[in-house]
């Protein structure tokens, strides 16, 4: 094995780890995620109805993967008002 072998194989098996962790972070959050699209959540600062669902990380603590919700802001009750881009983190939660 030459040297250039060695370190494509040794890249090629780190980028199939990588992919590996990915799909076990991603099916972690969806086994543990309890909302989907549509739906009102709210967290300390905000409420939003659900237009995406991400996955990230919590960034304290275990830092398990969690899911990132993403949707318009809603005034209570039911009027959507903000950006589409308003971000409220499922450990965050409160409602």
């Amino acid at each position: 094995m030459t040297k250039e072998e060695y370190k494509e194989k040794k890249e090629q098996a780190k980028k199939e780890f990588n992919a590996k962790i990915h799909l076990i972070d991603l099916q972690y959050t969806a086994a543990n995620n309890p909302y989907k699209i549509g739906d009102l959540v709210t967290d300390h600062f905000h409420t939003i109805k659900i237009e995406v669902i991400k996955h990230g990380f919590k960034p304290w603590g275990e830092r398990l993967p969690c899911c990132i919700y993403r949707g318009k802001g809603v005034e209570m009750p039911g009027k959507v008002v903000g950006s589409s881009d308003e971000p409220i983190y499922q450990y965050n939660i409160i409602n």
